[in-house]
């Protein structure tokens, strides 16, 4: 009779288990800060076109030179929004006498082409560079908008000396100050 006694109260015991003796889980609270640093940024793309192409020329003192020598492209730029910034232009690779005329050559062996790159079509302002301490860079006139702004570069061979045939080309560095 022992075994069915201690059988029927361990049954009991069971079956009671969650009121006898269990105590409640607590509960404690904390908090979680959740931030972001948004960094002043810019970046600088290719344009639509990533080469400022002159065509090809057979004469570069001619009376058809002007039409034939303007060419256009952009770079993009993307600057965080409220960040201000410059855009400068470099010598290229063989610059004549930059600091006084901003006069960027191509080259092909020995021999150049010299050009000029203006911030506007009627080519009046030259494109100058970031090596100049800001003075003359193109400012656009509102700071930066968190979206990709196009700005053009308007190429120009003035009259020359028709250097011999080849390949000419440069080189040109965009610089962004913010």
């Amino acid at each position: 009779m022992h075994i069915k006694h201690s059988y029927f109260a361990l049954s009991v015991l069971l079956l009671t288990g969650g009121a006898i003796g269990v105590a409640q889980a607590g509960k404690a609270t904390g908090s979680l800060q959740v931030k972001v640093t948004i960094r002043g940024s810019c970046t600088v793309t290719s344009g639509d076109n990533s080469i400022m192409d002159f065509g090809t020329l057979d004469n570069l003192n001619d009376t058809s030179h002007d039409a034939q020598t303007d060419p256009a492209t952009n770079i993009q730029v993307l600057c965080s929004n409220g960040i201000p910034y410059s855009i400068g232009l470099g010598p290229g690779l063989n610059p004549l006498d930059y600091t006084a005329q901003h006069t960027r050559r191509m080259k092909s062996g020995n021999d150049y082409v010299s050009y000029y790159l203006y911030t506007d079509a009627a080519r009046k302002s030259i494109w100058l560079d970031g090596s100049e301490g800001g003075r003359g860079l193109f400012k656009p006139p509102t700071p930066g908008s968190g979206t990709v702004q196009k700005y053009g570069i308007y190429g120009q061979i003035p009259k020359q000396n028709t250097p011999p045939a080849g390949v000419y080309a440069d080189t040109v560095v965009v610089e962004v100050n913010y």
